[in-house]
């Protein structure tokens, strides 16, 4: 089985890796957000000479380390609301998207 692990970025594959993530899989870094993604992934898929058969994404979601490091490395955090930036600006309860600005 061919394997493609994904991340946005390279702090997120080092974390992977250093954990001691899938040794025989490839490795894709993306860049952030939604479009990123899936122009990279796209672009990938299209121009690879080896049929992948899973597709791996993980991150962090932005949830980097705090100073008071309340999240360690390879804890479990559950999110209760996400908040997709990068469609918008975010204004106090709200996101105000691109498009309206």
């Amino acid at each position: 089985m061919s394997i493609l692990v994904v991340a946005a970025t390279d702090f997120e594959m080092q974390c992977f890796v250093e954990a001691g993530g899938c040794t025989d899989a490839q490795a894709l870094i993306t860049g952030v957000g939604l479009i990123e993604t899936a122009l990279s992934l796209t672009s990938f898929l299209c121009t690879s000479c080896q049929q992948i058969d899973l597709v791996l994404n993980f991150g962090i979601a932005g949830a980097y380390p705090k100073k008071n490091g309340a999240v360690q490395l390879l804890d479990i955090c559950l999110a209760q609301q996400e908040v997709l930036g990068d469609f918008g600006v975010c204004l106090g309860n709200h996101i105000e998207r691109f498009a309206e600005r």
